[in-house]
């Protein structure tokens, strides 16, 4: 009798505990203003996303990237996922569109460009702390650094006329679809060389002090000015032709 009772209690337990296991689990409701903290970052959802790297599904493996830096101890994933996609190092960007990138002999300051024609503007770069300063921002063309002293040489071009209507008829040729060529041929290419001349013609070389952003025009009268090199014991050299002979 009392083996039957033992027995019958045993399974009502062993029923109710089954039947509290295949319940879903209460969720609580969250009081408001109380935030949930995200999940952490796993082994495995990093393997996820190098597979589907591996695997050639790059944006399914970038948004399982982001998905782990984004998560509280994403962290530990960056140099893997900086390694997986190429880049390892920290990056700042200092410019959406600079072009032609200088750098000083002693690499604390940088050079580039940005903008064409008119609106071009040469722009110098502390890049000596953690986090890049600008330093100036300034019409010309064409940045070079002195390699012996802190210096730089550039073009300053002067906007005649002329330069201004030849960049003015070729906006408008490129704005009613009538350049040719893709913009490099036909209408379009001749008025581009028509352009460069002028801009060499009008052109002034310039040596600039970087400590104290102090100019000084070297006087070239009569040149059409192509370009500016520095030689190694810091020597500056420019290359010029006569008017209408700039090649």
């Amino acid at each position: 009798m009392l083996k039957r009772l033992v027995l019958s209690a045993l399974v009502l337990f062993l029923s109710t505990l089954s039947a509290s296991a295949q319940q879903p689990p209460v969720r609580r409701p969250v009081a408001p203003g109380m935030q949930v903290a995200p999940a952490r970052a796993t082994a495995a959802q990093w393997e996820a996303a190098y597979y589907a790297w591996v695997a050639g599904n790059y944006p399914d493996a970038l948004q399982r990237a982001g998905r782990l830096l984004a998560a509280p101890n994403g962290d530990e994933f960056r140099d893997s996922v900086a390694l997986m996609t190429g880049e390892l190092f920290v990056t700042d960007e200092v410019a959406p569109d600079g072009n032609g990138i200088r750098w000083s002999m002693d690499s604390r300051t940088a050079g580039f460009t940005t903008g064409t024609g008119a609106d071009r503007r040469l722009h110098l770069v502390d890049v000596s702390g953690d986090t890049p300063k600008a330093i100036a921002v300034f019409a010309g063309a064409s940045l070079v650094f002195s390699p012996t002293t802190n210096e730089a040489a550039y073009f300053a071009i002067s906007e005649t006329p002329a330069l201004t209507m030849a960049r003015a008829r070729l906006d408008s040729l490129m704005a009613t679809g009538g350049g040719g060529g893709g913009g490099f041929g036909g209408p379009a290419g001749q008025l581009r060389t028509e352009i460069t001349r002028l801009e060499a013609e009008a052109s002034r070389p310039v040596i600039r002090d970087l400590s104290s952003g102090q100019e000084r025009e070297i006087r070239a009268t009569g040149l059409t000015n192509l370009a500016l090199r520095y030689g190694r014991d810091g020597a500056l050299y420019l290359a010029a032709a006569a008017p209408g002979d700039a090649r």
